[in-house]
């Protein structure tokens, strides 16, 4: 019997590849676009070893996954694993997307005879198909997931998912690769949309591609090819997402989403840095045109401004949406642009926030009219003795507003009259700042750092009902700004006491990053008529050593204990007490639950402290020719 032809897998998918109703918007015969022909037949390339496909939502990603895995069971034969990132995850994809394939692909259904029967070839994380070749998908946490299987071609989704080291053993795509070394055709397949710069799996794997290419498109004008970037898009009238049109980098001519997904029809991809392209994704050459090397490791970007799945307008309206929000922002630029969100390793200048405080009318213990909850801070240190701490303002959008900054001397190991602590006591019990309403807020929450006086500090906490001051451990790996309390107090039979002191731990990192993000933000021009950003921070004139405290840490790579290069906070200014109690301070108005309040939670707690008075206008309305007062406190 003659082997086939070979095909390759865009024509293959074209001719066989089905898209399921479960998985797909719509279903029917699949029909490769323009932009998608490039990655499709990478997949499929047997001398590209390694392809990072670095995309945003809304190109088609999973469904070319489909494509491939169905091309290589039954034109390639080959054995394959698809990696996702938990176990969850693998169950899902296997009943969304693979047992739906193999129903709906016939090449793939005619190598499945036990298809809708138990059958030990039919499990619930492998299929062997009748011309014996197996397909795995599994989950990505475990060790033992990435042992015992060789395969040819490996899968690994969503790739920043994953966990950066798995159980101690090494970087997931590296222990993934590890599954095909002996094979003679293997392939090593990661896509993933990114996250954030500093820790992205995929973007530190294109970092070390031999060429990254993205996708290039004629200017309907001037025949100029471009990959499409968003800062070249424009809202022709202001405010209007709908006129938005993309300017030539060449001709500065301005063209539509109709014009540049015609102009798709004549679409390659190119490396801008190494000129290394490719119009099908199966010759390269050069950007002269002469034929190059097919490169072993490709990296590829494609993002929705290609997608007919999305528009120009929805991808604009989104950004103006979102763009006040650093979180909200993050999210657009790695699921719309496909793009890692990028944290600058510098901290904020410190010198800017110093000089915006210079003149400002903003004086220590006086609030603003829009803060409606106060929080502090604690810091303890040991040599010289002292509490640090941060009293915080708070409002609508996360907007916040330092009170006060207090430092208190003395040995921090003392509880009595006569230590800091007891100052730190007035405070709580006594102190409050007046709004000009004529209301009096005190502090609602202090969260105080036991890494220092652990015991001391428990002690302390136990003074006061809780959580209105709580102790907090920083934790650098935690992923939520506070995680699940943890009860410390122990009885004598050694049982831990829920009733007792709670300990919280705190995602420091996480905080410290978002606070970095705030105090980047620009303050809107009286002409915009904007409001502040959500997020902004308000000083009063401070001096120097409080702005360099604030902005006193920045990412660096280091080497962990594994020997694992890795991103963390180090110091870059030695007093950084002031970043540190501004985030505590966040942590206990996380503890509040103000990363859950809305604009009409923020009115009525403003209202339920008198702040704001209620509407006590009513109005009469008939229902069923009886009268009634209508109420418009909601209104």
């Amino acid at each position: 019997m003659r082997r086939p032809a070979p095909v390759a897998l865009a024509d293959w998918a074209d001719a066989n590849f089905y898209m399921s109703a479960e998985s797909s918007y719509a279903e029917g015969p699949w029909r490769t676009l323009p932009f998608q022909r490039v990655p499709l037949n990478l997949m499929g390339n047997e001398q590209v070893e390694e392809f990072d496909f670095i995309k945003s939502a809304r190109v088609g990603y999973s469904k070319m996954i489909m494509a491939s895995v169905a091309y290589q069971v039954e034109h390639k034969k080959r054995n394959q694993i698809i990696y996702q990132p938990t176990d969850a995850a693998a169950s899902s994809f296997m009943k969304e997307h693979v047992q739906p394939m193999i129903r709906d692909v016939p090449a793939v259904r005619g190598l499945a005879s036990w298809f809708g029967k138990k059958h030990p070839n039919n499990t619930l994380d492998s299929k062997t198909f009748d011309n014996r070749r197996k397909l795995w998908v599994m989950g990505g946490t475990s060790a033992k997931n990435y042992r015992e299987k060789s395969v040819d071609t490996v899968y690994m989704d969503e790739l920043d998912g994953f966990d950066e080291d798995v159980e101690g053993e090494g970087r997931p795509d590296h222990l993934a690769g590890k599954r095909n070394e002996g094979s003679y055709f293997k392939k090593l397949i990661c896509g993933s949309t990114p996250t954030e710069d500093h820790k992205s799996l995929i973007g530190s794997r294109s970092a070390s591609a031999e060429c990254l290419l993205r996708c290039h498109i004629p200017c309907p004008h001037c025949s100029h090819p471009q990959h499409l970037v968003f800062d070249h898009m424009r809202m022709l009238e202001p405010g209007n997402p709908h006129s938005t049109e993309y300017a030539c980098e060449s001709c500065g001519a301005f063209f539509s989403y109709q014009q540049s997904q015609e102009a798709q029809v004549d679409c390659f991809y190119r490396d801008p840095k190494t000129g290394i392209t490719t119009q099908d994704g199966l010759t390269f050459t050069d950007i002269d045109g002469e034929p190059v090397e097919t490169p072993r490791h490709v990296a590829l970007h494609v993002w929705s401004a290609y997608s007919p799945m999305t528009d120009w307008a929805k991808i604009m309206r989104d950004f103006l949406a979102r763009k006040k929000d650093p979180s909200q922002l993050k999210t657009w630029v790695n699921q719309t642009r496909g793009e890692t969100w990028k944290e600058k390793g510098d901290a904020p200048e410190w010198e800017r926030l110093y000089e915006r405080t210079r003149g400002t009318a903003l004086q220590p213990n006086k609030l603003e009219d829009w803060v409606a909850l106060v929080t502090m801070g604690v810091d303890v240190q040991r040599s010289p003795g002292r509490l640090e701490l941060e009293i915080v303002g708070w409002g609508p959008g996360r907007r916040t507003q330092s009170i006060d900054y207090r430092v208190f001397s003395g040995d921090t190991s003392d509880l009595g009259p006569s230590g800091p602590w007891e100052q730190l006591r007035q405070i709580i019990r006594s102190e409050t700042w007046e709004h000009s309403s004529g209301v009096h807020l005190p502090v609602a929450c202090t969260a105080v750092d036991s890494g220092d006086q652990t015991q001391t500090v428990y002690t302390f906490c136990r003074e006061f009902q809780q959580p209105q001051v709580i102790p907090i451990k920083g934790e650098p790996n935690l992923t939520t700004i506070v995680g699940i309390p943890k009860p410390v107090d122990v009885s004598q039979a050694g049982r831990k006491l829920r009733r007792g002191v709670m300990l919280w731990g705190v995602g420091i990192n996480l905080l410290k990053t978002e606070l970095y993000s705030w105090l980047k933000l620009q303050r809107p021009t009286d002409e915009s008529g904007e409001d502040l950003p959500a997020g902004w921070c308000e000083f009063p004139e401070y001096g120097e050593d409080y702005f360099k405290g604030l902005c006193s840490e920045q990412m660096a790579r280091k080497k962990n204990r594994a020997g694992y290069t890795v991103w963390a906070w180090e110091k870059i200014y030695e007093r950084n007490e002031p970043l540190d109690c501004r985030v505590y301070a966040r942590a206990a108005a996380a503890v509040k639950g103000v990363d859950r309040w809305t604009d009409r939670d923020w009115l009525e707690i403003r209202q339920s402290l008198g702040i704001v008075r209620r509407q006590e206008k009513t109005e009469t309305e008939a229902r069923n020719g009886v009268t009634f007062k209508k109420s418009t406190f909601w209104d």
